[in-house]
């Protein structure tokens, strides 16, 4: 496939290595060929935060997550949606994707909360 852009790769591997952290995932799994479902909601759940939280198109984000078709995108987008709007707030892993949710919207300031941050990243909004 073509090179994909430095800087989208940063923004989109920094979103991708926290998802799988708190996911508990293999980060080179989830950007792979497989459909298991515990890679597959790490995949979606990465394109979900990806669209909200960075300026990055569903096609910058598909090429990201394995060379996959931005239609890709919006259907993890929607996916993620549709749990978020069915499935119990307090279901283990609604918990967990409101936690990275506003992990990304207050940035690791947030030292009052009980979110384990991975200390190795630092989170920085980009806004050109």
């Amino acid at each position: 496939g073509h090179r994909i852009n430095k800087k989208i790769m940063n923004e989109l591997n920094r979103i991708h290595l926290v998802v799988c952290d708190e996911l508990g995932t293999d980060p080179d799994l989830v950007v792979g060929v497989s459909r298991k479902q515990p890679l597959v909601l790490a995949r979606h759940v990465g394109m979900f935060l990806a669209l909200r939280f960075t300026k990055k198109t569903t096609g910058e984000i598909g090429d990201f997550y394995g060379g996959r078709h931005h239609s890709t995108t919006i259907h993890g987008r929607i996916a993620v949606q549709n749990l978020l709007n069915t499935m119990s707030p307090h279901s283990d892993i609604i918990k967990k994707i409101n936690g990275l949710i506003s992990y990304f919207e207050n940035g690791p300031s947030g030292e009052g909360q009980d979110t384990a941050e991975p200390s190795s990243i630092t989170m920085k909004r980009v806004d050109e």
